[in-house]
């Protein structure tokens, strides 16, 4: 959270916090999750920026799953535009004017080398949720 708020905050974007408690351990490298939840938040930003007078909040949920932690960020910005939903994680790919097209591409491969993975969906009444899925300490990673 410390890496995030200097932009939730220059931003005066709010981040709500829906975490469940006594969630399995999973073994995950620390730095790499980070980065990976550090471009989810960048770019729920950027989208709640986008929007005007939607709320300007970040939802962040982590909650059990069958076979892990399910970790999601929420946002309430425009959505992801039809067309681009299938190139979403494609490196170079971007929506943004100045973006590298990089971060989506990097999280993804993140996530799947800790045996999980990360995928986009729409949210009802607008804005988008990008969530992914570490499994627990002890289970097989594929």
């Amino acid at each position: 959270m410390g890496l995030a708020r200097p932009d939730l905050r220059a931003h005066d974007v709010r981040l709500v916090l829906d975490v469940e408690p006594d969630l399995p351990s999973v073994m995950a490298d620390a730095v790499q999750v980070q980065q990976v939840l550090i471009n989810l938040f960048r770019n729920a930003i950027d989208a709640t920026l986008q929007n005007g007078a939607a709320p300007r909040e970040i939802t962040l949920r982590a909650a059990a799953a069958p076979d892990g932690v399910d970790i999601s960020v929420h946002d309430h910005g425009p959505g992801v535009e039809p067309e681009a939903i299938g190139k979403l994680f494609n490196p170079f790919f971007t929506t943004k004017p100045h973006g590298t097209g990089l971060g989506l591409a990097i999280s993804r491969t993140i996530v799947h080398a800790h045996g999980g993975k990360l995928a986009h969906r729409s949210e009802p009444g607008g804005g988008a949720c990008f969530y992914f899925t570490l499994p627990a300490l002890g289970r097989q990673v594929a």
